[in-house]
């Protein structure tokens, strides 16, 4: 291998890295430490398979899932007070 060639492979490596920093960080901020964490190691593996033309839409891929999910999440999570109201507890 020569200079030239390990100098890119590590500059993907690096490009790759960042691109994935964003998904984990956006699991992260989000609550979807998992899918973060498998957006992150799924961006290095496509990226070094393809580069950014495979690193990109992988990280949109995992973005748009955690934010699928995290509001997924917020719908589910109802509040007990209708459930409880104050009438109920006068009973």
């Amino acid at each position: 291998m020569s200079g030239y060639e390990v100098g890119s492979v590590i500059g993907l490596l690096i490009v790759t890295v960042v691109i994935g920093l964003f998904v984990l960080h956006t699991g992260r901020k989000h609550g979807q430490d998992a899918l973060g964490w498998g957006g992150f190691f799924a961006c290095i593996a496509g990226g070094l398979v393809l580069g950014i033309l495979l690193s990109g839409p992988i990280a949109l891929l995992f973005a748009w899932l955690i934010r699928k999910q995290a509001a997924k999440a917020q719908e589910t999570v109802a509040p007990a007070w209708p459930e409880a109201g104050p009438e109920r507890i006068s009973q």
